[in-house]
């Protein structure tokens, strides 16, 4: 079921999030939005648009579990297969995989000692509030802390890298982790 037209915003209207957003308080809220930021395609102006047209991250994720959820996503969305800035086909078919799945991609974090920061938490870095679309989910595995460092290098790949590609990226990260360097990657999983 698409939600209440008059809880929508305009399908065309740009995404901004606010610099002042407060941080989900309920655990399931803050899982949503992990579950719907690590669906393949959703990056954060669709992640914020998908927020500002349902109004949150868990309605998104129960609309995508209904029978007819991709449909009613992608009406909602006006989907299309284009770059134009509308939702590609793709990205609704991650968004639905993501929530018959969030059980499973939740353990996973779990299992691998990552846990998801948001825009509004203490710990979330001041320094991506400054640009103009901060990601709303951030994945970390280890200290937050280090979130805040002075050097920071991404590290940017695949996420279906060779086992050359895979040695080569964590040599390159162990040695810039070594002389000081906050390694930040896509956390392809």
């Amino acid at each position: 079921m698409i939600p209440d037209p008059g809880r929508r915003r305009q399908a065309g209207a740009r995404a901004t999030p606010s610099r002042d957003v407060a941080a989900p308080s309920r655990p399931a809220d803050r899982d949503a939005l992990a579950v719907l930021a690590s669906a393949d395609g959703v990056g954060p102006a669709t992640l914020e648009r998908l927020l500002a047209t349902f109004g949150g991250a868990g309605e998104v994720l129960r609309i995508a579990i209904e029978r007819r959820g991709a449909a009613d996503l992608a009406a909602a969305l006006r989907v299309d297969g284009s770059r134009s800035g509308r939702v590609s086909r793709s990205a609704i078919d991650a968004i639905v995989g993501a929530a018959r799945d969030a059980e499973r991609l939740l353990e996973d974090m779990r299992d691998l000692d990552v846990h998801a920061i948001v825009a509004g938490d203490r710990s979330y870095p001041r320094r991506l509030l400054t640009i103009e679309l901060p990601p709303r989910v951030l994945f970390v595995r280890g200290s937050d802390a280090a979130l805040e460092a002075d050097v920071a290098v991404a590290v940017v790949g695949t996420r279906r890298p060779t086992d050359l590609g895979r040695r080569t990226a964590s040599r390159i990260g162990a040695a810039l982790s070594r002389a000081g360097a906050l390694v930040v990657s896509g956390l392809a999983l």
